[in-house]
């Protein structure tokens, strides 16, 4: 299984140059107050995975340090894999390692999306799936593998169905040009046949004047075209459209005359309704302002009692005051007392303490020189055994330059064999090259005669048909040449060419074949010729370069150890001899190491403690009596000062007279209290009285507003200044007698159209034969008929064969559409999972009952949201969550999605301060969701939080489990923030 096993971090907003956290199995808390860095930390983890802050989108820039050019991450994988990032100032993003390497996953998977969908939860709900919008959200859920796959297909499906609608409609076109012409040229022959039978019944003079009386009656002003129908024509339209809004108008003025019977009803219940509303808001009124009056004297009456108890408590205070000084007095004398004796015993203890540290003292002075002594030994070691280990180094890289000799040699051998092999394939290139230009000629050559056995079989085919067809068996002369021949032989003559031309050119086909197949097997032959060359050469390319590679290397070697080509071999038999001499040294001073003095660092550690111990609690006792010193002046003054205060004065009478007050305040607050319930009472029902003025003054000011309504309803009807039954009825039979007279109009005028039409049509034939000519040009209009029906059927078969194609590659889409609904489904089972995590750690019903995830596809394009239920209605959830339950939502829905969904073997959760809106027992329901995830599914998580006592809980929370966890907190210094291990 993958981890993280470590992170460094340089330069990232405020933090310090090499910030760096060990990670490992359990859980990894980043501990630090809001805006010290936490999430900074993440976000850096995020641009070495998917090479980009998401939230830092246009603005890269802010990522890096004010104080540098440049901000640095390295990730460090349990499998040796590492990963470096760095960010320019300039947004100039450059990265080392093979993310999709390292996380085991192909170059097709979309990393950011993944990776912010099931392993980082960010502070920013805005930026997640659950509160993005539908189309973003949909767009994540396809990154999943279980759906990429379809979607991606799915997205070809635009394209794929616009290019077979294009040439659909390029063919569509086609054939509806030519269906229209046909059409148009068949109703020009269909009109033309007819207008011969056609003969108008009525006079053009009589269908004339009828309509010019029509369009009088309904005042339209049209101009006559007596000599032009066509244009008349087109004017009628006025005429019927005016008739016909007419009509419109009367039946609308009818059905709101006939439906305003059952208002004129509701306007007589508003009146009586006004009149009554009214004497209720007067008698409310009269008992709200006897209620006000009596407000007014309750008021004065506790202003009154205030006053009393405010004389009553300022004499009970300067009465209390008095007995507090007697007191106090008392006081004050007993702790001189006590302090007095406590100085003299700090002062013992503060000269035992100083005798005890001077011991101390001497006892350090002697460790440290002995430690001097052991230091400058173990230096003298550490340089003996760093100059051997030099030394093996040295001869290590002298080996290593004889065995790069020994490989040099090998691959100049292998380079020489590969010249050879090239030279070997070259001549063979150079043969086969001329064998396929002479097979190219020859079947150039044979091509040239097909074409030409083509071209001639046709003219002779032609040309001897026609002799063929005036030849009989009594023919004698042939009619090309003019030679003689017996009866019948002419015949059988002719009819043998006929028959032998064919298998001619069937032979020169054959042929033609033979020489291209010869063609091809010769260039195939070239063509892997060529391709063993350039395979020889790539080899020979690679081993040349590892030869020079292997100098460079060699040429480095010597120049680290300073050799040149004669000091080589000195070196070589020199090294054995000082490494020996080296070790023999070593030796020595390991011997005399067992002199030294021995020396107990805990003893040490001790005497430092006890002697730092020792030191505090001198400082503490000085402190403490020099602040009794001060305690007890302070004190002697006070006594003096409260001695002359209470001069004059006796204790016992001042407490009686505390008593008596305290009784007469007692009686005075019983008052107030009385006083105020009457004031509460009265309120409350001098506001109920206000409340039912309101309400009834509204419900008059709704009825008011209808009559309004009404009022302007009815004078749109022109029938007098107030509504009136019998009015109504009366205009409602006039109306019905108009409307009746405009359908007879109306008729009328839908039989002169149609007699004008016709009388048009009749004086059209002239005109329909002229454009039948136009249409067939030189040709006879039954011959171009024929030829548009024949251009009609080609386009249509065209049409039906992209069609069907189109279709097939439609139903195809369709099934992939199936599917993906499928996966849908799936994708939907996740909610199963999410709502087990969510009741584990959110209470609201609304939400742990709810659907949750919605997903669908909607124009191609799939769609996502997060649903919930109330009164049958789906509401989105983040309309109804708090900030604390939107953020449970999307944690579980990660958790969810990582465990369902894996799509890398590296498990990890990056957890951003996901319980900041939680008090620690909302946060301990994640806690231990959490701690299942690592000890059930060997999750590794890395969890930031501001609140000390939340990391502490999960600490122990894990540790009761057995479950590894540390604990690093945040910390800014002036060169930026840092990081130390604190758990």
């Amino acid at each position: 299984m993958i981890q993280l096993d470590k992170i460094e971090v340089s330069n990232a907003r405020r933090l310090g140059e090499k910030v760096q956290i060990e990670f490992g199995e359990g859980a990894t808390i980043l501990l630090a107050p809001n805006g010290t860095g936490k999430t900074t930390i993440f976000e850096a983890i995020e641009l070495a995975i998917t090479g980009e802050v998401q939230r830092l989108r246009g603005n890269k820039d802010a990522f890096v340090n004010a104080k540098s050019d440049n901000m640095n991450v390295e990730l460090y994988f349990n499998n040796k894999e590492f990963i470096k990032a760095t960010l320019h100032k300039n947004g100039v993003y450059n990265r080392e390692g093979d993310i999709n390497k390292i996380l085991g996953i192909s170059q097709d998977i979309s990393i950011p999306y993944l990776f912010k969908m099931t392993h980082f939860f960010e502070q920013n709900t805005k930026n997640w799936f659950v509160s993005c919008d539908d189309t973003e959200a949909g767009k994540l859920l396809n990154s999943l593998p279980i759906s990429s796959e379809i979607q991606n297909i799915l997205s070809k499906k635009t394209s794929v169905l616009r290019s077979f609608t294009n040439i659909e409609n390029n063919v569509k076109m086609e054939w509806e040009k030519y269906s229209n012409e046909l059409k148009t040229f068949e109703e020009l022959l269909n009109k033309k046949v007819e207008l011969n039978a056609t003969s108008p019944e009525l006079k053009l003079e009589d269908v004339l004047k009828g309509i010019k009386s029509l369009a009088l009656k309904y005042d339209v002003q049209i101009e006559t075209y007596d000599n032009d129908l066509n244009k008349l024509s087109i004017k009628l339209s006025y005429v019927r459209n005016k008739i016909v809004e007419m009509r419109e108008k009367c039946l609308a003025d009818y059905n709101k005359l006939f439906s305003y019977e059952d208002r004129i009803k509701l306007y007589i219940k508003n009146k009586a309704m006004i009149t009554e509303k009214n004497e209720k808001i007067n008698i409310y009124k009269s008992e709200k302002k006897k209620k006000e009056q009596s407000l007014n004297g309750l008021v004065t009456e506790k202003n009154k009692l205030m006053e009393e108890l405010d004389e009553l408590s300022q004499s009970e205070f300067k009465v209390g005051q008095i007995i507090s000084q007697f007191n106090e007095l008392e006081l004050k004398k007993k702790e001189i007392v006590v302090n007095k004796e406590n100085i003299e015993k700090y002062r013992k203890e503060e000269k035992e303490t100083e005798e005890f540290i001077e011991n101390q003292n001497k006892k350090i002075e002697d460790y440290c020189h002995s430690q001097s002594v052991i230091q400058d030994f173990q230096d003298s070691l550490k340089r003996h055994n760093e100059k051997l280990i030099n030394l093996e180094k040295k001869k290590e890289k002298l080996n290593d330059i004889e065995e790069k000799i020994s490989t040099l040699l090998a691959e100049k051998t292998k380079l020489q064999g590969l010249k050879n092999l090239i030279d070997e394939e070259n001549e063979k290139k150079v043969n086969v090259e001329e064998q396929v230009g002479e097979y190219k000629r020859c079947y150039v050559s044979q091509k040239q005669n097909v074409e030409l056995l083509k071209k001639s079989e046709t003219e002779i085919e032609s040309a001897l048909s026609v002799i063929r067809q005036n030849i009989t068996e009594e023919s004698r002369i042939c009619p090309l040449c003019q030679a003689k021949y017996e009866p019948g032989v002419l015949l059988k003559k002719i009819t043998k060419i006929l028959t032998t031309l064919n298998p001619l050119f069937n032979d020169a086909i054959i042929e033609e074949k033979k020489a291209h197949d010869l063609v091809k097997k010769h260039e195939k032959s070239l063509a892997e010729i060529e391709k063993n060359i350039e395979t020889l050469n790539t080899e020979y390319d690679k081993t040349n370069q590892l030869i020079n590679q292997n100098n460079i290397i060699i040429d480095q070697i010597k120049r680290d150890l300073v050799l040149g080509e004669e000091s080589f071999e000195y070196e070589k038999s020199n090294i054995n001899l000082r490494i020996r001499e080296q070790k023999k040294v070593i030796l020595e001073l390991k011997s005399e190491e067992e002199k030294l003095p021995k020396l107990d660092i805990e003893d040490y550690n001790n005497v430092m403690l006890l002697k730092q111990s020792k030191e505090r609690r001198l400082a503490q006792l000085k402190s403490e009596i020099n602040s009794l010193k001060l305690v007890i002046a302070n004190n002697s003054s006070d006594i003096e000062a409260l001695e002359k205060s209470i001069k004059d004065k006796d204790s016992d009478e001042s407490v009686a007279e505390k008593n008596k007050y305290t009784t007469e305040l007692i009686n005075c607050k019983q008052k107030l209290l009385s006083n105020e319930n009457k004031y509460g009472k009265t309120k409350d029902e001098f506001q109920r009285l206000t409340e039912n003025i309101i309400y009834e003054e509204e419900a008059l000011s709704t009825i008011n507003a209808t009559q309004a309504n009404l009022l302007m309803e009815w004078k749109e009807f022109n029938l007098g200044k107030n509504p009136d039954e019998q009015k109504v009825k009366n205009e409602c039979v006039r109306l019905e007698g108009v409307i009746l007279q405009i359908k007879k109009d109306l008729q009328a005028f839908y039989d002169l159209q149609n007699r004008l039409s016709a009388w048009r049509i009749f004086l059209e034939d002239e005109e329909i034969s002229k454009k039948i000519a136009s249409m067939a040009g030189t040709k006879s209009a039954e011959k171009y008929h024929n030829e548009l029906k024949n251009k009609v059927i080609d386009k249509a078969k065209k049409l039906e064969d992209i069609t069907m194609k189109k279709e097939a590659v439609n139903a195809f889409l369709n099934e992939i559409l199936k599917e993906s609904d499928e996966v849908q489904l799936q994708l939907g089972l996740i909610n199963d999972s999410w709502k087990r995590i969510l009741k584990r750690i959110v209470i609201n019903p609304l939400i742990t009952t709810a659907p949750l995830l919605k997903n669908e596809t909607h124009r191609n394009k799939q769609m996502a949201s997060t649903i919930a239920t109330i009164r049958d209605k789906g509401i989105d959830i983040t309309d109804i969550a708090s900030e604390g339950q939107i953020a449970d939502i999307q944690l579980s829905f990660i958790l969810a999605l990582a465990n369902e969904y894996s799509w890398t073997p590296w498990k990890a959760l990056l957890l951003d301060d996901p319980v900041q809106h939680h008090d620690l027992v909302h946060a301990s329901s994640v806690f231990d969701v959490l701690r299942d995830y690592i000890a059930d599914l060997g999750y590794q998580i890395m969890l930031s939080t501001h609140d000390k006592l939340q990391a502490d809980f999960f600490v122990r929370k894990l540790k009761n489990d057995g479950i590894s966890s540390r604990i690093y907190q945040l910390v800014p210094r002036k060169e930026g923030v840092t990081v130390e291990q604190t758990g």
